[in-house]
C-alpha cells in the first residue's frame, strides 16, 4: 500500500511538473518508472539523478515525444527485483530487454497490454512459474522476439500462446523447467525462423514432425528433452532450415521422403547409427562407386565428408575432390580402397566429434591432437572402430565423461586422452584393453576411484599409467599392482588419492618413473620399495606421510628423489644419501632432518642439485674437498648451521644459507646470505644471425638466419633426472635428436625457456623450421605432429616420459593462379582461405532467401558456419572481376587492419572461377537505414554520438596507427555498419590507398568516391590526402544530425546547413527546421552545438582547416564527457565512381549549383550501390598499381 501511496503521489507532481513545462516525460509513463526504481536494486545511478526519465536520460530508457518507447537494461547484471505489472501501462514501448539481470517472481500477464511491443527478452534471470495467457502474452499481436530463456519457468506451454495472426520471428524458451507437450499450432507461426526449446523436458512420441511445415523457419533447437519414438521427415521441409538439433533425447529412428532433408540434422542417445547427412552422401557416394569413378569406399567417403561438414579448418583440399583416396586428402590414409589412418594434428580444427566416425570400420590410427577448439562430448561411437589400434585425442578441448565404449577397442595399444575437459570416472571398461601398453588420462577433471577388478589392474601389457593431474580421490588398491606387470612410468600426481601407498607397487621391478606427489596419502612407505632398483625418479612430495625416513639405499639408479613436505619421524641424514652413485637431484625441503651433514653428500660425480630447506641441519658445513663439478645448486636456507667452510678453490656456484644462524653472526654478508638469482636458463643461440630481426608473426630460423612461420608448441617432461635448466650440453643433445629422429635439417629446432612448473614437470617451448621457404607445408605438419603425439620420438633418457602440445599451425592460405597475374599466396593475418563448396553450403546454394545486398559488383549473402557464426559473404559476378594480383592486394589490406571500429575480414574464396570475400556479419545493417528508418532502430542523440565516435576512432586508425596508412576514399554512412551492439564499424576498403613514406603529405591519384562524400578539393587537384576522408566524415555528421541524404533534389547538404545557421541560437544554431525530428523532439541534445561546430569544421573547403581524425575523435569524446557518458563504449557494396577529369583541362567544383544532379545521391536505382539490411558490402575495386 505504501509503494502505491508512492506511486500517486508521483503522478500528482509529475503531472504538476509536466503542464508547468518542466518534465520531459509523461507523467504517467514518468510514475511507472519511479515505481520500479523503487521496487527494484541496483538500478543504474542515473536513475536516482531526476525525477525526469526522458529529459534526464535514464539509462536505458529512450523516449519520442515525452513517451518511453524503450525499457532496456538488459547485462546489468545485479538488477534484482519482481517484474511489476505497472509495467503493462508503459503503453509506448517497442521494446522490454531486462535480460541477464536477477529479476525473480512470475511474469505479469499485464505485459500483453503492451500493443505496441515487438521486442520482448526477460532471459537470463530467476523468474518462475507458468507462461501468463488470456490475459498474457498472447496479446502480443506486434511481437517478433519472444526471449525467455534461461529462466525457472514451468509449467506447460500454453496453446493459446501461438495464433495465426502472430509475427513472430524468433522464440527462445529453452533452458527452463517446461514440460509437456509442444503446442501443434505452433505451424501457425509462418514467418518464425528460430525456434529454442533445448534443455526442457518437453516429450512426445512419435517425435514431432510439426516444423516440416514452417516455411521460414532456418534453426530448430530441441535437445536435452523427452522426445521419443520415430522422426518422420517426409515432406514440405523447408529449403532454410539449416540446423536440426535433437540431441540427449529418446528418438530411435528418421523416417526420410523425397526430397531429402539435406541439411545439418545432430542426434544422439539412442538416434539411428547414421546420420540424415551421411545417408545421403553414402546414397550419392555408393552410385558413383560403382560406376568406378572413385577409389574410395563409398561409406568410408560419406563418413571423410560428412566429418568435412561438421568442422571448420579442415585441410583445402579436403573440398577439391569427393574422393579422399583417389585423389589423397591431407591427413588421411588408405588401403585397397579403406581408410586406415585419420591424422590431423595441430590444424585448428573447429566443431565436435560426431557419431559418424563410428563408419570409418577399418581405421587402426585416429589422431585428432592439439585441436583446442574440438570440443563437445567423445563419441561412444568411437567404440566401433573394432581395428583400432591408436587412438590420440590429446589438447583438445572435449568435455563429459569417457564413454564406456572405449573398452570394446580390444586392438588398441596406445590411448591418450590427455589435457582435455574430461569429467566422472575411469570406466572399468578399460580393463578390456588388453594390448594397451600406452595409457595417458591425465590433465583433466576425472574424480573417483582408480578402478579394479574389473579395471586397470588388468592391463598386463600396459607400461605408462599417466593419471596425473585429475581429482581422483580413495586408496591405491594393492589389487592395481602385481609382479607381472611391465609398468615404466606410474604417474599419479596431482590428484586427491588418500591411504597407504600399497605394497604391491614394490613388486613391479620394471618401474623407472614413480610419481605419488601432491596427494594425499598417509602411513608409512612400504620398504619394500627400496627393492624398485631400476626407478630413475622417486618423488613423493606432499603428502601426509609419516614413520621413518624410507630407506631407499639399494636404489642404485636413482637419479632424482623428492621427499618433501611430509610427516616422517626426526631423523639424522641417512646413510643412502651418501651411497647412490647415480643421484643427480636430493630434494627433502620442511623434511625431518637435523644434526651435521656429512662431506660425502656433495661428492657424487653426478649431483646437480641439493635442496634441503626447512630442516634442521646443524653444526659446520664443509664443502672444501670433492664436491661434483657438476653442482650447481645447494640450498640449505632456514637450517641451524652456524659455520661454513668452503676451501680454496672449493665450490662457487650457487649456495643458499639465509635463515640460519650463519647469517645471522656474519659481519661480512657473504653472498651465500643473500638472495641469489639461479643461472640463466638454456636458449637456442641466434648469435650467428647478427641482429636481423622478423615481423612479429615470424622468427627467426637458427639454421638459415631468415624469417619463417616455425611449427610450435611445448614439450613437458614429467620425470627427468637432472634439474639444471642451464645444462647446455643437454639442451644440445635434445635439439639434435628432434632434428635428427624427425627428419629435419640440422640446426632447425629452437628451445626456449626451460623451467620446472609448479607440477614439478620439466616445461620447454620449442619450435620447428622449415628447411626452405617460410611455411610447412601440411603433410609436414602433420607427420611432426604425429611422431611426438605418439611417442615415436624418444628424447635422450635424461629428460624421461614427456608429452607435446601443439599450438595450431596457420597456415599460408591456399591460392589457386588465376592467370599470371596472379602472383604468389596472400599474406595473410587473421583470415583463412575457405573453399567453394564450404561457402556452397552455409548459403544454401547462394539461396536468394539468404541475399542481404546486391549491386554492380555482385551480390552478398548470409551465411551460417557449422559451428552457428554467421558471415557475409561478397560474392563477385562475372565481368566485375579483378585480375589475381589486385584480388590478392585487397585481401592483404583488408587483413592487416583489425580495430573493434573496423569490419573484420573472416576469409576469402578464390577458386572455381569465383572471388568471394566473407566479412563478420553485421547485424543492424548501415547507419544510413538507420537514419532513414528503413532498419526500424531508434538512433536517440546519444546514440549517434557514440556511432560517430566510433567511427572517428576506425579512421583515426586507419589514418595514424595501420603499417603503412590508410586512406579510405569512400567515407559514407552506407560505409558505416552497426553490430549487434548498436556499435559502428567502418565497411568498404575497396577503394582504400596506401600511403607510403614517401608520400606522405598527398598521393596524386585518380579521383574516385561518392558525389555528396566527396572532398572538393581532392577532386580539383586529384591530390589525395587523409583530410578528403575528414571532409566526407564531416558530411556523415551532417546526415546524423538532419538524417537527409548529402544531395537532395538539387540541394547540397553542407551548403544548405552553411547557410542556415544562426549562431545567437544557443540551441539549435538556427536549424530547428532541419535537425532530425526523431532527435530535435526528444528533449535537450547535449553537446548538439559543439558537434555542428566540429562537422563545419571537417567539410572546410580548405584541407588545411580541417582538423585529423584524431583530433575528431578527442572532440566528440569531450563532447560524452562533458555529460558523464563513458567514452569506453561505442555501441551505440560500393557506390564510389571514377571522376575522369580530361587532362589538361580545369575541373568545376563537384557541388556548383550547375552540376549537382536533381536525384538524391543515394537513389535506388543507382546500379553500383549496395543495399540491405543486416549486412554490408566492401567494394573489391583496387585501383591499378
Amino acid at each position: 500500500m505504501a509503494a502505491s501511496m508512492r506511486m500517486l503521489l508521483s503522478l500528482a507532481i509529475l503531472y504538476v511538473g509536466f503542464h508547468s513545462g518542466c518534465s520531459f516525460t509523461d507523467p504517467q509513463d514518468a510514475a511507472v518508472l519511479m515505481a520500479l526504481r523503487d521496487s527494484w536494486l541496483n538500478t543504474p545511478p542515473s536513475w536516482g539523478e531526476s525525477d525526469d526519465p526522458c529529459g534526464g536520460f535514464w539509462e536505458g530508457i529512450t523516449c519520442n515525444n515525452s513517451r518511453v518507447t524503450a525499457l532496456d537494461l538488459s547485462n546489468n547484471k545485479d538488477l534484482s527485483g519482481p517484474l511489476s505489472p505497472r509495467l503493462g501501462d508503459l503503453q509506448n514501448l517497442n521494446i522490454l530487454a531486462l535480460d541477464s539481470n536477477k529479476l525473480d517472481g512470475h511474469i505479469p500477464p499485464s505485459l500483453g497490454n503492451l500493443s505496441k511491443l515487438y521486442w520482448l527478452d526477460l532471459a537470463d534471470n530467476q523468474l518462475s512459474g507458468p507462461i501468463p495467457v488470456s490475459p498474457g502474452l498472447d496479446q502480443l499481436k506486434n511481437a517478433k522476439h519472444l526471449h525467455l530463456n534461461k529462466n525457472q519457468l514451468s509449467g506447460t506451454i500454453p496453446e493459446q500462446l501461438f495464433s495465426p495472426d502472430m509475427i513472430l520471428t524468433d522464440v527462445r524458451l529453452d533452458s527452463n523447467a517446461l514440460s509437456g507437450q509442444v503446442p501443434s499450432n505452433l505451424k501457425n507461426l509462418m514467418i518464425l525462423t528460430e525456434l529454442n526449446l533445448s534443455n526442457n523436458s518437453f516429450e512426445s512420441s512419435p517425435a514431432p514432425d510439426w516444423f516440416s511445415n514452417l516455411p521460414s523457419l532456418t534453426t530448430l533447437m530441441l535437445r536435452n528433452n523427452a522426445f521419443s519414438g520415430s522422426l518422420n521427415i517426409t515432406t514440405g521441409v523447408s529449403a532454410e532450415l539449416t540446423l536440426v538439433d535433437l540431441q540427449d533425447n529418446n528418438i530411435s529412428s528418421i523416417v526420410l521422403g523425397y526430397p531429402y532433408y539435406a541439411n545439418t540434422l545432430i542426434g544422439k542417445k539412442p538416434l539411428m547409427v547414421l546420420s540424415v547427412k551421411l545417408l545421403l552422401s553414402l546414397a550419392v557416394l555408393y552410385s558413383g562407386f560403382h560406376a568406378g569413378s572413385s577409389a574410395t569406399d563409398p561409406q568410408d567417403a560419406a563418413v571423410l565428408q560428412s566429418l568435412r561438414g561438421s568442422w571448420l579448418n579442415t585441410p583445402p583440399n579436403w573440398g577439391r575432390s569427393d574422393d579422399p583416396c583417389g585423389s589423397p586428402w591431407d591427413g588421411v590414409t588408405c588401403n585397397n580402397s579403406r581408410v586406415t589412418a585419420l591424422g590431423l594434428s595441430s590444424l585448428g580444427i573447429k566443431g565436435q566429434l560426431s557419431g559418424d566416425i563410428g563408419g570409418l570400420s577399418e581405421l587402426r590410427s585416429l589422431d585428432l591432437s592439439s585441436n583446442k577448439d574440438l570440443t563437445g562430448p567423445i563419441s561412444p561411437r568411437l567404440g566401433d572402430l573394432k581395428n583400432l589400434n591408436i587412438l590420440i585425442l590429446a589438447g583438445c578441448g572435449f568435455s563429459g565423461t569417457i564413454p564406456n565404449e572405449l573398452g570394446k577397442l580390444t586392438e588398441l595399444t596406445f590411448l591418450a586422452l590427455n589435457s582435455n575437459k574430461l569429467t566422472g570416472r575411469i570406466p572399468p571398461s578399460l580393463g578390456s584393453l588388453f594390448k594397451l601398453y600406452w595409457l595417458d588420462l591425465a590433465d583433466n577433471q576425472l574424480t573417483g576411484p582408480i578402478p579394479v577388478s574389473p579395471g586397470l589392474d588388468q592391463l598386463k601389457l600396459a607400461k605408462h599409467f599417466h593419471l596425473n593431474k585429475n581429482q581422483l580421490t580413495g586408496p591405491i588398491s594393492e589389487k592395481l599392482f602385481g609382479p607381472d606387470m611391465i609398468l615404466i612410468h606410474v604417474l599419479f600426481d596431482g590428484n586427491q588419492l588418500n591411504g597407504t601407498i600399497p605394497t604391491s607397487l614394490g613388486s613391479v621391478q620394471t618401474l623407472e618413473v614413480l610419481r605419488l606427489d601432491r596427494n594425499g596419502l598417509q602411513d608409512k612407505v612400504p620398504s619394500n620399495l627400496n627393492n624398485l632398483t631400476s626407478v630413475t625418479e622417486l618423488n613423493l612430495a606432499y603428502n601426509n606421510l609419516e614413520g621413518p625416513l624410507p630407506d631407499l639405499s639399494n636404489m642404485n639408479a636413482l637419479n632424482s628423489v623428492d621427499l618433501s613436505n611430509n610427516s616422517f619421524d626426526p631423523t639424522l641424514a641417512p646413510d643412502w644419501f651418501s651411497n647412490l652413485p647415480s643421484l643427480t637431484a636430493l630434494v627433502i625441503e620442511y623434511g625431518p632432518l637435523f644434526g651435521p651433514i656429512a662431506e660425502k653428500v656433495f661428492t657424487f660425480s653426478q649431483l646437480q642439485q641439493v635442496k634441503l630447506r626447512n630442516n634442521v641441519f646443524s653444526g659446520d658445513l664443509n664443502m672444501s674437498d670433492g664436491v661434483s663439478p657438476l653442482l650447481t645448486l645447494v640450498d640449505l636456507q632456514d637450517n641451524n648451521i652456524s659455520s661454513v667452510t668452503l676451501g680454496s678453490p672449493g665450490y662457487t656456484n650457487t649456495l643458499m644459507l639465509i635463515g640460519n644462524p650463519v647469517c645471522k653472526t656474519s659481519a661480512t654478508n657473504p653472498t651465500y646470505c643473500q638472495v641469489q638469482q639461479g643461472d640463466k636458463p638454456y636458449n637456442t643461440s641466434l648469435a650467428s644471425c647478427g641482429t636481423k630481426t622478423c615481423p612479429p608473426d615470424e622468427k627467426l630460423s637458427p639454421q638459415r638466419c631468415e624469417c619463417a612461420f616455425p611449427f610450435e608448441g611445448t614439450l613437458y617432461f614429467r620425470g627427468p633426472s637432472f634439474r639444471d635448466v642451464s645444462n647446455a650440453d643437454l639442451f644440445h643433445s635434445l635439439e639434435m635428436t628432434l632434428w635428427t629422429k624427425l627428419g629435419l635439417p640440422p640446426g632447425s629446432v629452437s628451445l626456449q625457456n626451460p623451467f620446472f612448473n609448479v607440477d614439478d614437470y620439466l616445461q620447454v617451448r620449442v619450435a620447428f623450421f622449415p628447411s626452405t621457404g617460410e611455411f610447412f607445408n601440411r603433410t609436414e605438419i602433420l607427420r611432426i605432429g604425429f611422431d611426438l603425439s605418439n611417442q615415436t620420438y624418444k628424447p635422450p633418457k635424461q629428460f624421461g616420459p614427456y608429452y607435446f602440445i601443439a599450438s595450431p599451425y596457420v597456415f599460408p592460405a591456399s591460392w589457386v593462379p588465376s592467370g599470371k597475374d596472379s602472383g604468389g599466396a596472400p599474406q595473410l593475418k587473421g583470415a583463412r582461405w575457405f573453399s567453394y563448396e564450404e561457402l556452397k553450403k552455409c548459403t544454401n546454394n547462394f539461396s536468394e532467401s539468404n541475399t542481404i545486398g546486391s549491386g554492380g559488383y555482385g551480390k552478398v549473402y548470409r551465411g551460417i558456419l557449422p559451428d552457428g557464426h554467421m558471415i557475409a559473404i561478397k560474392r563477385a559476378q562475372q565481368g566485375s572481376m579483378q585480375g589475381g594480383l589486385e584480388f590478392k592486394t585487397e585481401i592483404e589490406l583488408l587483413s592487416r587492419v583489425h580495430h573493434k571500429n573496423l569490419v573484420g575480414l573472416v576469409g576469402f574464396c578464390f577458386e572455381q572461377g569465383e572471388q568471394m570475400l566473407i566479412y563478420e556479419f553485421m547485424a543492424n545493417g548501415t547507419l544510413r537505414e538507420s537514419l532513414s528508418g528503413k532498419s526500424g532502430i531508434y538512433l536517440d542523440w546519444k546514440r549517434r554520438l557514440r556511432i560517430a565516435l566510433g567511427s572517428a576512432r576506425g579512421l583515426a586508425y586507419l589514418h595514424e596507427l595501420a603499417n603503412p596508412p590508410i586512406i579510405h576514399r569512400d567515407v559514407k554512412s552506407t560505409n558505416i555498419l552497426l553490430d549487434e551492439n548498436l556499435t559502428a564499424k567502418v565497411a568498404d576498403f575497396g577503394l582504400s590507398k596506401l600511403v607510403s613514406d614517401s608520400e606522405k603529405g598527398h598521393v596524386s591519384t585518380q579521383v574516385k568516391g561518392t558525389l555528396g562524400y566527396l572532398d572538393p578539393e581532392y577532386y580539383m587537384t586529384q591530390q589525395l590526402t587523409e583530410k578528403s576522408d575528414v571532409y566526407s566524415f564531416g558530411v556523415v555528421m551532417l546526415e546524423m544530425i538532419t538524417a537527409r541524404q548529402p544531395i537532395e533534389k538539387g540541394k547540397y547538404i553542407v551548403r544548405e546547413v552553411r547557410m542556415a545557421m544562426d549562431k545567437n541560437d544557443n540551441e539549435l544554431y538556427g536549424l530547428q527546421d532541419k535537425v532530425d525530428p526523431a532527435i530535435r523532439n526528444a528533449g535537450h541534445l547535449f553537446g548538439f552545438c559543439r558537434f555542428l561546430e566540429l562537422a563545419m569544421q571537417c567539410v572546410e573547403e580548405s584541407a588545411s582547416d580541417r582538423p585529423t581524425m584524431s583530433e575528431v575523435v578527442k572532440t566528440i569524446e569531450s563532447i560524452l564527457q562533458n555529460d558523464g557518458l563513458s567514452t569506453n563504449s561505442t555501441s551505440a557494396s560500393s557506390s564510389a565512381t571514377d571522376f575522369g577529369v580530361p587532362r589538361g583541362s580545369a575541373p568545376r567544383h563537384p557541388y556548383s549549383n550547375d552540376s549537382l544532379p536533381k536525384r538524391d545521391s543515394n537513389n535506388s536505382n543507382n546500379s553500383n550501390s549496395f543495399d540491405y539490411s543486416g549486412g554490408y558490402s566492401i567494394s573489391s575495386k583496387i585501383e591499378p598499381k
